[in-house]
């Protein structure tokens, strides 16, 4: 019987995410950039982690497009939220290396809710 082994890196690209200040119970957007590696030029779905015990803050997932280089999130701030920093959060990029293995990387960055 044949043994397959597929190598698959570790990393597709480097992830960059900046947003700034968003007002409590509006929304606002995250730019999501990605430094493309390994001459891949597939997507990349976008996923909002939060830290532990962050509540009030949500955001739909989003896709960089084949080819492409970023997207936007549109991070929702409940109007409940503190103003002030909120730290470490977290965008999860996932990539599909030879179309079936998930290659996953994140980034963390900070918003500043204001009132």
């Amino acid at each position: 019987i044949p043994i397959v082994l597929t190598v698959a890196p570790t990393s597709l690209g480097s992830l960059s995410a900046s947003a700034g200040n968003i007002k409590a119970g509006a929304s606002g957007e995250v730019v999501v950039k990605v430094t493309r590696q390994h001459n891949f030029a597939g997507e990349y779905k976008l996923k909002l982690v939060l830290p532990k015990d962050t509540k009030g803050i949500s955001a739909p997932d989003a896709v960089i497009p084949a080819g492409k280089d970023e997207a936007k999130l549109t991070l929702t701030v409940a109007a409940d939220v503190k103003p002030g920093a909120i730290q470490n959060l977290v965008v999860q990029a996932v990539a599909q290396f030879d179309e079936k293995t998930p290659i996953t990387q994140e980034t963390k960055f900070n918003i500043t809710v204001v009132k």
